[in-house]
């Protein structure tokens, strides 16, 4: 069962839900730590593999209302079990996990590692910096533009909303 980290006070309504995919508890541990710095006010949800992850989703997709906002992926690719680019090729092929944000944040430098996160349609590619610092500087870049200004999808089933928008555009005069 994936960790629930809230990361809000009770005035506070989180922003965007964030799931944190990866299986080092020590990297899970830190990044938690400056979510909190960086004021990206959220609730965490921490997995420990890519097989959990994709539970996880599917479970939140068929339990409407189970978590507070649309989620963000941020996902390791070294995991046991299942790897990061397997659960991110298996959401991109899922209508209904299709849309959700993914943010591969990983120590791989590869090119092919790289290549395959965005031929798989990863949002981002982030390589986890080796200081605090500069990884709070890459965590407030990402609040910046995934938390402050991008408009997330709507909390409304994605397999639904999908079908209507293509018969809508195949009966649009041209």
């Amino acid at each position: 069962m994936p960790e629930k980290n809230s990361i809000f006070s009770d005035q506070q309504k989180p922003s965007v839900t964030i799931v944190l995919a990866d299986d080092d508890a020590d990297d899970c541990a830190m990044m938690l730590d400056l979510f909190r710095e960086a004021k990206i006010i959220n609730t965490v949800y921490t997995v420990e593999d890519g097989q959990a992850l994709l539970d996880f989703l599917q479970q939140i997709q068929s339990d409407a209302g189970e978590i507070e906002s649309p989620p963000i992926v941020f996902l390791d690719l070294n995991m046991p079990r299942l790897s990061g680019l397997e659960a991110l090729k298996r959401m991109k092929q899922d209508v209904a996990l299709k849309a959700i944000p993914v943010i591969v944040l990983t120590t791989s430098f590869a090119d092919q590692d790289i290549l395959d996160s965005y031929h798989l349609e990863a949002d981002a590619y982030i390589k986890k910096p080796a200081n605090r610092e500069a990884l709070f500087s890459a965590f407030s870049a990402v609040k910046k533009l995934w938390v402050d200004l991008s408009i997330p999808v709507p909390n409304t089933s994605v397999t639904t909303a999908l079908p209507d928008v293509a018969s809508e555009l195949a009966q649009t005069p041209q």
